[in-house]
């Protein structure tokens, strides 16, 4: 998934959570959050589904006969500059483009290009997105607002300028270590709940337990969160009988994540690595079918760093490949 999308999806409130983002100083202007962790040239993440029963026993055979491939190109400031997702026959299947002006003293400006379309990002002197246009006609498409603890509180999506066609709000309560959080939206004109987020908090601030519930499927999930060795482990407890269990080092990176269905019966195993700066060099994924059969699911990075010196996933992870 391109950083545009990725993007776009968290920015659809749903829990009122915001993804770990790395932000830019620029003068008393924070700028928009950047997807790499350091001085990057470019990234290669080769994507390949590999089987147990295949040719390499759930190894890379060839690392040029990937199921796909994602090219990002950054700027001298770490700011994704363009975005080429190449399909396994090598030809390309999306392109997005990335523009920035940042010389307004109040807001920041990305301009996008992507599959035929293109479109204006708005953030505040915060670096919070505020406004979303159509990069054509500069017709308003979004517009986001946040609370002074930096919360976003709602989400409206406009279809000529001031024809509102959906709302997203998100209230929140405090109490104590507790916060509630409410999300509705507007249904058939009426305002809906949509999900409601309970978090507890340690003396500390940090998160110890949440607790979601979406409304619909009337679906109750509860996570854990245990801090240890440097790092911690969430725990999260599905109405459907599932378990998922998620590691974190002392960057708040994900390592290992786990997921268990019902019995205690392992589904999916994921490792992830990162490079000294955290950014991600691997993701290996193992899922086991009812019959017991293994398929693998991973994703290469490769880097170029901006003072010329590389990352090579091949050779970092040499057991991963057939020799």
């Amino acid at each position: 998934m391109s950083w545009l999308l990725a993007s776009l999806l968290c920015l659809g409130l749903g829990s009122c959570q915001h993804d770990k983002a790395t932000v830019a100083d620029y003068g008393d202007k924070v700028l928009p959050p950047k997807d790499i962790n350091s001085p990057v040239r470019t990234k290669e993440a080769r994507h390949f589904y590999l089987y147990s029963e295949g040719p390499g026993n759930g190894k890379i055979t060839n690392y040029d006969s990937f199921d796909m491939m994602a090219i990002y190109t950054y700027n001298d400031e770490g700011y994704l500059t363009r975005y080429l997702n190449v399909g396994e026959s090598h030809n390309t299947t999306d392109y997005e483009k990335y523009e920035y002006d940042f010389s307004d003293k109040d807001f920041s400006y990305e301009y996008i290009e992507y599959m035929g379309r293109s479109e204006k990002m708005v953030y505040n002197k915060k670096g919070q997105l505020v406004k979303r246009y159509d990069g054509e006609t500069n017709r308003l498409l979004n517009v986001y607002k946040y609370n002074e603890k930096g919360q976003i509180v709602s989400k409206i999506e406009y279809e000529n300028d001031d024809d509102v066609i959906w709302i997203e709000k998100c209230k929140y309560i405090y109490d104590g270590n507790i916060t509630k959080s409410i999300t509705t939206c507007n249904e058939d004109y009426k305002e809906v709940k949509r999900e409601e987020l309970i978090t507890k908090y340690d003396t500390n601030g940090n998160v110890i337990e949440e607790i979601r519930y979406t409304y619909g499927d009337s679906k109750i999930d509860t996570t854990i969160t245990k801090y240890e060795n440097g790092g911690k482990k969430e725990t999260t407890y599905m109405n459907s009988n599932k378990k998922r269990e998620i590691l974190y080092n002392s960057r708040d990176d994900v390592i290992e994540e786990y997921v268990y269905l019902r019995f205690g019966v392992l589904k999916v195993l994921t490792r992830r690595e990162y490079d000294q700066y955290g950014n991600p060099t691997l993701e290996y994924r193992t899922s086991t079918s009812p019959d017991g059969e293994v398929d693998y699911d991973v994703t290469t990075y490769d880097y170029i760093y901006s003072d010329g010196t590389k990352f090579s996933a091949r050779e970092a992870f040499p057991e991963l490949f057939i020799k």
